[in-house]
């Protein structure tokens, strides 16, 4: 499992849906994320992007269909995903890699 971010923003079509019947986004994004086996963790609106910022566990290789699933539903201008990782998985993998010799060009 890793923690995925996803960002995505609206439409007009779908500004203008949440204007007329307002729903429960939360539960909307935690019933497809179950589809491909994520865990929604919290999710935010940033109101100078207007976009929405997703946390979910889950399987990266399901980042794909994620992306796919939420551009064909027509609701989005994008929706991307990217895995990140908490400050003491970034300390652990850097602490991996001093063993990984490289050489420049």
């Amino acid at each position: 499992m890793a923690i995925i971010l996803m960002k995505t923003r609206y439409n007009g079509i779908s500004f203008q849906g949440m204007v007329s019947d307002p729903t429960d986004r939360r539960e909307a994004t935690q019933d497809a994320f179950r589809q491909f086996g994520w865990t929604l963790r919290d999710m935010f609106w940033v109101p100078s992007t207007a976009e929405w910022l997703i946390l979910a566990d889950g399987d990266p290789e399901m980042i794909i269909t994620a992306e796919v699933a939420a551009m064909a539903s027509g609701a989005f201008d994008y929706a991307t995903c990217e895995v990140i990782a908490t400050p003491e998985e970034f300390r652990s993998k850097s602490a991996a890699a001093q063993g990984v010799g490289l050489k420049s060009p």
